[in-house]
Protein backbone atom coordinates (compact mmCIF):
# COMPACT_ATOMS: atom_id res chain seq x y z
CA UNK A 1 0.00 0.00 0.00
CA UNK A 2 1.61 3.43 -0.68
CA UNK A 3 0.62 7.08 0.82
CA UNK A 4 0.80 10.53 -0.54
CA UNK A 5 2.23 12.57 2.12
CA UNK A 6 2.57 16.24 1.96
CA UNK A 7 5.88 18.38 2.22
CA UNK A 8 5.67 19.44 5.30
CA UNK A 9 5.00 16.90 7.95
CA UNK A 10 1.80 16.84 9.69
CA UNK A 11 0.61 14.28 12.27
CA UNK A 12 -3.16 14.61 11.57
CA UNK A 13 -2.94 12.91 8.50
CA UNK A 14 -0.29 10.32 9.85
CA UNK A 15 -2.90 9.84 12.62
CA UNK A 16 -5.57 9.47 9.97
CA UNK A 17 -3.63 6.42 8.31
CA UNK A 18 -2.19 4.75 11.46
CA UNK A 19 -3.36 3.08 14.21
CA UNK A 20 -1.86 5.64 17.59
CA UNK A 21 -2.75 6.09 21.07
CA UNK A 22 -2.64 9.39 22.94
CA UNK A 23 -1.53 10.04 26.31
CA UNK A 24 -0.04 12.77 28.42
CA UNK A 25 3.48 13.95 29.28
CA UNK A 26 4.66 15.79 32.55
CA UNK A 27 7.86 16.56 33.52
CA UNK A 28 9.53 18.38 36.43
CA UNK A 29 12.57 20.42 36.62
CA UNK A 30 15.86 18.60 37.06
CA UNK A 31 17.16 18.62 40.56
CA UNK A 32 15.03 21.03 42.10
CA UNK A 33 11.42 21.11 43.63
CA UNK A 34 11.60 25.26 44.14
CA UNK A 35 13.86 28.18 43.43
CA UNK A 36 13.89 31.25 43.98
CA UNK A 37 12.76 34.32 42.00
CA UNK A 38 16.24 36.42 41.21
CA UNK A 39 17.11 37.70 37.84
CA UNK A 40 18.47 35.46 35.45
CA UNK A 41 18.31 32.98 38.03
CA UNK A 42 17.17 29.35 35.48
CA UNK A 43 15.95 25.89 35.82
CA UNK A 44 15.65 23.39 33.02
CA UNK A 45 12.76 20.63 32.54
CA UNK A 46 13.49 17.80 30.04
CA UNK A 47 11.37 15.98 28.20
CA UNK A 48 12.47 12.67 27.65
CA UNK A 49 13.06 10.40 24.17
CA UNK A 50 10.26 8.13 23.78
CA UNK A 51 10.32 5.26 20.95
CA UNK A 52 8.08 5.67 17.95
CA UNK A 53 6.07 8.70 19.89
CA UNK A 54 5.63 12.63 18.89
CA UNK A 55 5.16 15.25 21.13
CA UNK A 56 2.45 17.83 20.15
CA UNK A 57 3.80 21.37 21.02
CA UNK A 58 0.03 22.97 20.91
CA UNK A 59 -0.38 21.49 23.88
CA UNK A 60 2.32 22.75 25.76
CA UNK A 61 1.05 24.36 29.48
CA UNK A 62 3.49 25.16 32.26
CA UNK A 63 2.14 24.78 35.65
CA UNK A 64 3.88 26.33 38.95
CA UNK A 65 3.07 27.89 42.63
CA UNK A 66 4.51 31.01 43.19
CA UNK A 67 4.95 32.56 47.20
CA UNK A 68 5.25 36.18 47.40
CA UNK A 69 6.94 37.55 50.31
CA UNK A 70 7.22 41.40 51.68
CA UNK A 71 9.54 42.87 54.24
CA UNK A 72 6.30 43.66 56.85
CA UNK A 73 2.27 42.33 56.49
CA UNK A 74 1.33 45.57 55.05
CA UNK A 75 2.69 44.07 51.58
CA UNK A 76 0.23 44.71 48.20
CA UNK A 77 1.10 44.90 44.61
CA UNK A 78 -0.62 43.92 41.73
CA UNK A 79 1.03 41.25 38.92
CA UNK A 80 1.67 42.96 35.70
CA UNK A 81 0.55 41.25 32.48
CA UNK A 82 0.33 37.49 33.24
CA UNK A 83 1.59 34.02 34.34
CA UNK A 84 4.28 34.27 31.88
CA UNK A 85 5.84 37.89 33.43
CA UNK A 86 7.78 35.72 35.96
CA UNK A 87 10.29 34.78 33.15
CA UNK A 88 12.33 36.94 30.82
CA UNK A 89 13.11 33.99 28.36
CA UNK A 90 11.86 30.74 26.94
CA UNK A 91 14.39 28.47 25.43
CA UNK A 92 13.83 25.02 23.64
CA UNK A 93 16.85 22.79 22.50
CA UNK A 94 17.08 19.18 21.35
CA UNK A 95 19.48 17.44 23.79
CA UNK A 96 20.93 14.92 20.76
CA UNK A 97 23.21 17.44 19.31
CA UNK A 98 22.06 20.87 21.63
CA UNK A 99 20.33 22.88 18.85
CA UNK A 100 18.59 25.66 20.05
CA UNK A 101 15.20 24.98 18.18
CA UNK A 102 13.00 27.94 19.69
CA UNK A 103 13.57 30.58 21.28
CA UNK A 104 10.92 33.45 22.94
CA UNK A 105 12.86 36.81 24.52
CA UNK A 106 10.32 38.58 27.25
CA UNK A 107 7.12 36.37 26.48
CA UNK A 108 5.35 38.02 29.53
CA UNK A 109 5.15 41.02 27.14
CA UNK A 110 4.93 39.25 23.89
CA UNK A 111 2.02 37.57 25.34
CA UNK A 112 0.24 40.80 26.72
CA UNK A 113 0.05 42.36 23.37
CA UNK A 114 -1.01 39.94 21.41
CA UNK A 115 -4.03 39.30 24.39
CA UNK A 116 -5.03 42.77 24.70
CA UNK A 117 -4.69 43.08 20.41
CA UNK A 118 -6.98 39.89 20.24
CA UNK A 119 -9.35 39.32 23.06
CA UNK A 120 -12.11 41.58 24.70
CA UNK A 121 -12.35 41.88 28.34
CA UNK A 122 -15.30 39.15 28.45
CA UNK A 123 -13.11 36.41 26.92
CA UNK A 124 -10.29 37.14 29.19
CA UNK A 125 -12.71 36.94 32.26
CA UNK A 126 -13.36 33.81 30.45
CA UNK A 127 -9.76 32.59 30.99
CA UNK A 128 -9.68 32.94 34.35
CA UNK A 129 -10.43 28.90 34.62
CA UNK A 130 -6.92 27.66 34.46
CA UNK A 131 -6.43 26.40 37.82
CA UNK A 132 -4.69 23.38 38.83
CA UNK A 133 -3.92 24.39 42.79
CA UNK A 134 -5.85 25.23 45.76
CA UNK A 135 -4.01 28.75 46.16
CA UNK A 136 -5.63 31.26 44.32
CA UNK A 137 -5.13 29.18 41.04
CA UNK A 138 -7.96 31.40 39.11
CA UNK A 139 -6.35 32.48 36.12
CA UNK A 140 -3.23 33.48 34.46
CA UNK A 141 -3.85 37.53 34.29
CA UNK A 142 -3.04 40.35 36.72
CA UNK A 143 -3.58 39.61 40.07
CA UNK A 144 -3.81 41.43 43.49
CA UNK A 145 -1.11 39.94 45.94
CA UNK A 146 -1.17 40.77 49.31
CA UNK A 147 0.14 39.31 53.00
CA UNK A 148 -1.25 35.70 54.15
CA UNK A 149 -2.83 33.24 51.54
CA UNK A 150 -3.17 36.11 49.40
CA UNK A 151 0.39 35.64 48.77
CA UNK A 152 0.47 32.21 47.10
CA UNK A 153 -0.95 32.26 43.89
CA UNK A 154 -1.12 29.27 41.40
CA UNK A 155 -0.67 29.46 37.03
CA UNK A 156 -1.28 27.24 34.67
CA UNK A 157 -0.49 28.83 30.91
CA UNK A 158 -0.05 27.75 27.61
CA UNK A 159 3.86 28.42 26.58
CA UNK A 160 4.19 31.36 23.88
CA UNK A 161 6.16 30.21 20.80
CA UNK A 162 8.61 27.19 22.04
CA UNK A 163 6.53 25.96 19.25
CA UNK A 164 3.23 26.22 20.66
CA UNK A 165 2.39 28.36 17.22
CA UNK A 166 3.28 25.06 15.26
CA UNK A 167 -0.04 23.10 14.09
CA UNK A 168 2.89 19.64 14.06
CA UNK A 169 4.55 17.51 15.99
CA UNK A 170 7.82 17.00 17.56
CA UNK A 171 9.78 13.52 17.04
CA UNK A 172 9.92 12.41 20.16
CA UNK A 173 11.72 9.11 19.16
CA UNK A 174 14.56 11.34 17.67
CA UNK A 175 15.60 13.21 20.51
CA UNK A 176 14.65 14.42 24.05
CA UNK A 177 14.29 18.39 24.47
CA UNK A 178 15.01 20.58 27.13
CA UNK A 179 13.45 23.64 28.00
CA UNK A 180 15.26 26.20 30.04
CA UNK A 181 13.26 29.03 31.55
CA UNK A 182 14.99 32.41 32.83
CA UNK A 183 13.05 34.35 35.60
CA UNK A 184 12.69 38.03 36.32
CA UNK A 185 13.38 40.02 39.17
CA UNK A 186 9.94 40.85 41.31
CA UNK A 187 10.37 44.81 40.00
CA UNK A 188 9.75 43.97 36.28
CA UNK A 189 6.16 42.73 37.05
CA UNK A 190 5.20 43.79 39.78
CA UNK A 191 3.36 47.43 41.12
CA UNK A 192 3.37 48.48 44.18
CA UNK A 193 -0.02 49.50 45.78
CA UNK A 194 -0.63 52.92 47.48
CA UNK A 195 -0.12 52.64 51.28
CA UNK A 196 1.27 49.36 51.41
CA UNK A 197 5.22 48.42 51.00
CA UNK A 198 6.49 46.63 48.04
CA UNK A 199 7.36 42.97 47.17
CA UNK A 200 10.84 42.06 47.82
CA UNK A 201 10.84 38.63 46.10
CA UNK A 202 9.09 34.94 45.29
CA UNK A 203 9.72 31.36 45.62
CA UNK A 204 8.16 28.98 42.36
CA UNK A 205 7.36 25.37 43.74
CA UNK A 206 5.48 22.81 41.98
CA UNK A 207 6.71 23.56 39.02
CA UNK A 208 5.46 20.87 35.91
CA UNK A 209 5.66 21.00 32.16
CA UNK A 210 2.75 18.67 30.31
CA UNK A 211 1.99 18.07 27.44
CA UNK A 212 0.25 15.23 24.83
CA UNK A 213 2.04 12.32 23.70
CA UNK A 214 0.62 10.54 20.34
CA UNK A 215 2.42 7.34 19.68
CA UNK A 216 2.43 4.70 16.77
CA UNK A 217 3.68 1.42 16.02
CA UNK A 218 6.48 0.46 14.97
CA UNK A 219 5.24 -0.36 11.11
CA UNK A 220 3.54 3.45 10.71
CA UNK A 221 7.44 4.85 12.07
CA UNK A 222 9.16 3.04 9.68
CA UNK A 223 7.05 3.99 6.80
CA UNK A 224 6.78 7.76 7.68
CA UNK A 225 10.74 7.78 8.43
CA UNK A 226 11.01 6.60 4.08
CA UNK A 227 8.25 8.89 3.37
CA UNK A 228 9.80 11.86 5.67
CA UNK A 229 13.64 11.04 5.49
CA UNK A 230 14.32 15.02 6.58
CA UNK A 231 10.82 15.58 8.60
CA UNK A 232 9.88 19.57 8.25
CA UNK A 233 7.86 21.00 10.62
CA UNK A 234 6.62 24.76 10.55
CA UNK A 235 6.14 26.71 13.05
CA UNK A 236 6.50 30.85 13.82
CA UNK A 237 9.09 32.54 15.58
CA UNK A 238 9.48 35.76 17.21
CA UNK A 239 12.65 38.11 17.09
CA UNK A 240 11.97 40.69 20.10
CA UNK A 241 13.78 44.22 20.23
CA UNK A 242 13.27 46.96 22.49
CA UNK A 243 14.53 51.03 21.80
CA UNK A 244 14.75 53.99 24.00
CA UNK A 245 13.05 57.16 23.20
CA UNK A 246 14.31 60.29 25.31
CA UNK A 247 12.06 63.03 26.80
CA UNK A 248 11.19 65.61 24.67
CA UNK A 249 11.62 63.67 21.22
CA UNK A 250 9.80 65.15 18.95
CA UNK A 251 9.67 65.07 14.85
CA UNK A 252 11.06 62.31 12.98
CA UNK A 253 12.80 59.16 14.78
CA UNK A 254 14.50 56.39 13.39
CA UNK A 255 14.49 53.03 14.69
CA UNK A 256 16.76 50.37 13.60
CA UNK A 257 14.85 47.63 12.87
CA UNK A 258 17.78 44.88 11.52
CA UNK A 259 15.37 41.56 11.90
CA UNK A 260 16.87 39.48 9.24
CA UNK A 261 15.15 36.72 8.27
CA UNK A 262 13.80 34.56 5.23
CA UNK A 263 9.86 35.16 5.87
CA UNK A 264 9.19 38.23 7.87
CA UNK A 265 4.97 37.78 8.44
CA UNK A 266 3.88 40.95 10.65
CA UNK A 267 5.99 43.46 12.86
CA UNK A 268 3.60 44.09 16.19
CA UNK A 269 5.06 47.31 18.07
CA UNK A 270 4.02 48.93 20.82
CA UNK A 271 5.35 51.92 23.15
CA UNK A 272 5.10 52.52 27.05
CA UNK A 273 6.58 55.52 29.00
CA UNK A 274 9.01 55.23 31.39
CA UNK A 275 6.36 57.12 34.64
CA UNK A 276 3.50 54.59 33.78
CA UNK A 277 1.79 53.17 36.21
CA UNK A 278 1.88 49.35 34.62
CA UNK A 279 5.13 50.07 33.61
CA UNK A 280 6.36 48.00 30.42
CA UNK A 281 2.99 46.38 30.26
CA UNK A 282 1.36 49.35 29.49
CA UNK A 283 1.24 50.67 25.97
CA UNK A 284 0.55 54.61 24.51
CA UNK A 285 0.65 56.02 21.48
CA UNK A 286 3.27 58.30 21.03
CA UNK A 287 3.42 58.94 17.34
CA UNK A 288 0.85 60.50 14.55
CA UNK A 289 2.59 58.77 11.96
CA UNK A 290 4.67 55.48 11.38
CA UNK A 291 6.55 54.21 8.94
CA UNK A 292 8.52 50.81 8.35
CA UNK A 293 11.56 50.59 5.92
CA UNK A 294 12.13 47.53 4.35
CA UNK A 295 15.14 46.53 3.05
CA UNK A 296 16.60 49.75 2.48
CA UNK A 297 13.85 51.35 0.66
CA UNK A 298 10.77 49.96 0.63
CA UNK A 299 8.16 51.91 2.91
CA UNK A 300 5.38 50.55 4.66
CA UNK A 301 3.10 53.26 5.93
CA UNK A 302 0.56 52.90 8.65
CA UNK A 303 -2.28 55.03 10.12
CA UNK A 304 -5.04 55.76 11.90
CA UNK A 305 -8.84 54.19 11.12
CA UNK A 306 -11.19 56.44 10.71
CA UNK A 307 -14.00 54.75 12.42
CA UNK A 308 -16.93 56.03 14.44
CA UNK A 309 -17.85 52.41 16.51
CA UNK A 310 -16.36 49.60 17.82
CA UNK A 311 -17.48 47.37 15.33
CA UNK A 312 -16.28 49.46 12.29
CA UNK A 313 -12.55 49.26 14.10
CA UNK A 314 -13.19 45.57 14.09
CA UNK A 315 -14.06 45.33 10.48
CA UNK A 316 -11.25 46.98 9.05
CA UNK A 317 -8.94 45.33 11.55
CA UNK A 318 -9.88 42.14 9.71
CA UNK A 319 -9.39 43.34 6.71
CA UNK A 320 -6.00 45.41 7.15
CA UNK A 321 -3.72 44.88 9.89
CA UNK A 322 -1.24 47.76 9.24
CA UNK A 323 -2.71 50.09 11.20
CA UNK A 324 -3.62 51.42 14.53
CA UNK A 325 -5.59 49.85 17.29
CA UNK A 326 -6.95 51.73 20.27
CA UNK A 327 -8.30 49.78 22.75
CA UNK A 328 -8.14 50.66 26.25
CA UNK A 329 -6.40 48.13 28.93
CA UNK A 330 -9.07 45.63 29.26
CA UNK A 331 -8.92 45.28 25.55
CA UNK A 332 -12.71 46.68 25.19
CA UNK A 333 -13.28 49.03 22.33
CA UNK A 334 -14.86 51.94 23.47
CA UNK A 335 -15.64 55.39 21.17
CA UNK A 336 -14.21 56.95 23.74
CA UNK A 337 -10.65 55.04 23.13
CA UNK A 338 -11.42 55.19 19.65
CA UNK A 339 -11.83 59.11 19.72
CA UNK A 340 -8.70 59.89 21.40
CA UNK A 341 -6.27 58.38 19.05
CA UNK A 342 -7.74 59.72 16.51
CA UNK A 343 -8.21 63.12 17.54
CA UNK A 344 -5.71 66.01 17.38
CA UNK A 345 -4.55 65.81 20.78
CA UNK A 346 -5.23 62.14 21.01
CA UNK A 347 -1.05 60.89 20.52
CA UNK A 348 -0.66 60.08 24.55
CA UNK A 349 -4.57 58.61 24.76
CA UNK A 350 -5.53 58.60 27.87
CA UNK A 351 -1.95 58.52 29.50
CA UNK A 352 -2.96 60.54 32.16
CA UNK A 353 -4.79 57.59 33.66
CA UNK A 354 -1.59 55.60 34.23
CA UNK A 355 -0.58 57.70 37.03
CA UNK A 356 -3.71 57.83 38.95
CA UNK A 357 -3.09 56.07 42.56
CA UNK A 358 -4.87 52.32 42.89
CA UNK A 359 -4.99 52.02 46.28
CA UNK A 360 -5.68 48.01 48.08
CA UNK A 361 -9.63 48.20 48.73
CA UNK A 362 -10.13 49.33 45.27
CA UNK A 363 -7.44 47.08 43.41
CA UNK A 364 -9.86 44.03 42.73
CA UNK A 365 -12.28 46.50 41.29
CA UNK A 366 -9.55 48.10 39.43
CA UNK A 367 -8.72 44.97 38.08
CA UNK A 368 -12.06 43.79 36.99
CA UNK A 369 -12.51 46.86 34.81
CA UNK A 370 -9.01 47.17 33.73
CA UNK A 371 -8.97 50.72 32.78
CA UNK A 372 -9.62 52.65 35.90
CA UNK A 373 -6.28 53.36 36.50
CA UNK A 374 -4.47 51.69 33.59
CA UNK A 375 -2.67 53.50 30.48
CA UNK A 376 -5.12 53.59 27.69
CA UNK A 377 -3.52 50.49 24.94
CA UNK A 378 -2.41 51.30 21.37
CA UNK A 379 -1.02 48.74 19.68
CA UNK A 380 0.71 48.91 16.08
CA UNK A 381 0.35 45.58 13.56
CA UNK A 382 2.00 45.38 10.34
CA UNK A 383 1.09 42.46 7.94
CA UNK A 384 4.05 41.58 5.73
CA UNK A 385 2.28 38.81 4.24
CA UNK A 386 0.46 40.76 1.93
CA UNK A 387 3.80 42.58 0.50
CA UNK A 388 4.86 38.84 -0.54
CA UNK A 389 4.76 37.09 -3.69
CA UNK A 390 4.73 33.93 -2.34
CA UNK A 391 2.37 31.49 -2.78
CA UNK A 392 0.03 30.64 0.57
CA UNK A 393 1.08 27.11 0.31
CA UNK A 394 4.64 27.20 0.21
CA UNK A 395 7.39 27.09 3.25
CA UNK A 396 7.75 30.72 3.24
CA UNK A 397 4.84 33.22 2.79
CA UNK A 398 6.21 36.46 4.43
CA UNK A 399 9.06 38.56 2.81
CA UNK A 400 12.87 38.21 3.11
CA UNK A 401 14.80 41.03 5.15
CA UNK A 402 17.96 39.85 4.15
CA UNK A 403 18.46 42.12 1.47
CA UNK A 404 19.49 45.68 3.32
CA UNK A 405 18.38 47.00 6.66
CA UNK A 406 15.33 47.82 8.28
CA UNK A 407 14.34 51.06 9.86
CA UNK A 408 11.18 52.13 12.43
CA UNK A 409 10.04 55.95 11.33
CA UNK A 410 7.59 57.69 14.23
CA UNK A 411 6.67 61.05 13.15
CA UNK A 412 6.19 62.64 16.91
CA UNK A 413 4.28 65.82 16.82
CA UNK A 414 4.26 66.64 20.19
CA UNK A 415 7.30 66.41 22.19
CA UNK A 416 7.49 63.62 24.86
CA UNK A 417 7.14 64.36 28.09
CA UNK A 418 8.66 61.09 29.53
CA UNK A 419 11.12 58.85 27.97
CA UNK A 420 9.72 56.08 26.31
CA UNK A 421 10.36 52.32 25.02
CA UNK A 422 9.28 50.97 21.51
CA UNK A 423 9.12 47.56 21.86
CA UNK A 424 8.83 45.08 18.66
CA UNK A 425 8.56 41.83 17.59
CA UNK A 426 8.46 40.45 14.18
CA UNK A 427 6.92 37.04 13.44
CA UNK A 428 8.69 35.04 11.29
CA UNK A 429 8.39 31.26 9.52
CA UNK A 430 10.27 29.22 11.11
CA UNK A 431 11.78 25.73 9.91
CA UNK A 432 12.92 22.96 11.85
CA UNK A 433 14.07 19.85 10.06
CA UNK A 434 14.58 16.58 11.74
CA UNK A 435 17.14 14.36 9.62
CA UNK A 436 15.88 10.97 10.55
CA UNK A 437 18.84 9.42 8.71
CA UNK A 438 21.74 11.32 10.16
CA UNK A 439 20.09 12.10 13.47
CA UNK A 440 20.10 15.84 13.79
CA UNK A 441 18.36 18.90 14.14
CA UNK A 442 18.77 21.66 11.57
CA UNK A 443 16.78 24.84 12.21
CA UNK A 444 16.36 27.67 8.93
CA UNK A 445 15.02 31.02 9.58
Amino acid sequence: MTYAFSRLFDYKQAEMHFPCTKSEVREQPLNLTSITGASGNRFQIDLPRIENSFYIPSTFALNFRSTYTGSDASMGAVLLGNALSHFSNITCQGLKDGVVVDECLQPGLLHNLLVNASMNNAEKLGMQGWAYDACNGSGNFSRVITAGNNAIHSFSIPLLSVFAQSPEALPAFLSSFRFEFTLAAIADFTRTLTGCTALTGYTLDKISLSCNVTRFENDAIAILAANYPKMAVKSTGYIYTAANIPAGSVGRVTVPWNHSVSSAKEVFMYAAVADAWDKQYGGVGIARGIQLIVNGSRRVPTHPLDCLSPAEIMKNLSICFDSYSSTNAASSITRQSINSINSTDGEMGEYVKSTAALTAPDAELGLQSLGRAMCNMTYIGIDLEGLSSNDTSSLYTGISTREGTGAIELDIHTALPSAATLYFWTSYDKIVSFDLVANRVEVVI
